[in-house]
């Protein structure tokens, strides 16, 4: 082999792996740059993302994570609106304030008696039966008994901080005797798949009896005939605190499906 041909042969040579490692960079950096243009895209897709959401939206999704929040925590109690005692999640009763002179624990029969005979059907009465065996054993717990009564016209500490079923606002109104059982939860009373909200607005008497009770529709939300129904009843069972003249009002009944 001649010495030109030679030279040539490793001119081809040297040019092939010039070429391959020309061919290997690029591919490597066009890998590379894919893949930085991936991260940057997604990147720059999660921060339109944040971008996107007002301060408005983000306090809404908050509002939104506390009553799901809330909702895990849903007693079967009511609440007065006005009631301006501090909030708790443990420590907590449904007594506002103390209760009148008298015998409170007949006062719960008297008031049971009077759902009892205004309530029907077998499974309605036996829950009103354990709610008043319930009652009339907090108020003996409490002190409260025919011979023990509270005149001292001081409230419990505080009120229950997660939601409830029943809300309530009576304008100069309270619960009777100071405790919010008087304001009745019908929540469980229409069965399998009842869950809606109806809100009743009231008309009290002197006496602190419901005397007019109507359903605002435009309050209310997924509310079936069963719950309007109910809902109007217990708000016509419910007892208040007497005063002058007439009060007006509204209670908001949260129903749940069992």
């Amino acid at each position: 082999m001649n010495p030109r041909q030679l030279h040539s042969e490793h001119y081809l040579k040297a040019l092939i792996v010039v070429l391959s490692m020309y061919v290997g960079s690029f591919v490597y950096l066009e890998l590379t740059t894919v893949k930085k243009e991936e991260l940057l895209s997604d990147e720059g897709l999660y921060e339109i993302a944040l971008e996107e959401i007002t301060p408005e939206e983000k306090e809404e999704l908050r509002e939104q994570m506390e009553m799901q929040q809330q909702n895990t925590d849903l007693r079967s109690v009511a609440r007065d609106v006005n009631d301006t005692r501090p909030a708790s999640y443990d420590n907590w009763s449904a007594q506002t304030g103390a209760s009148s002179q008298g015998d409170p624990e007949q006062a719960a029969r008297d008031y049971e008696a009077e759902v009892f005979a205004q309530t029907g059907g077998a499974a309605a009465r036996e829950r009103i039966i354990q709610e008043s065996n319930k009652r009339i054993t907090q108020l003996k717990q409490q002190g409260q008994t025919p011979q023990t009564t509270n005149t001292t016209g001081s409230a419990q500490p505080n009120q229950y901080a997660g939601a409830v079923m029943v809300d309530f606002s009576v304008s100069k109104r309270t619960a009777f005797e100071g405790n919010t059982w008087y304001v009745r939860n019908p929540g469980y009373t229409c069965g399998f798949n009842a869950a809606g909200l109806v809100h009743v607005q009231i008309e009290v008497n002197a006496a602190g009896k419901v005397s007019v009770a109507t359903y605002i529709a435009a309050k209310s939300k997924n509310a079936s005939a069963c719950m309007i129904e109910q809902a109007l009843k217990y708000a016509k069972l419910s007892r208040f605190s007497p005063g002058e003249g007439s009060a007006t009002g509204w209670i908001s009944y949260k129903f749940e499906a069992q």
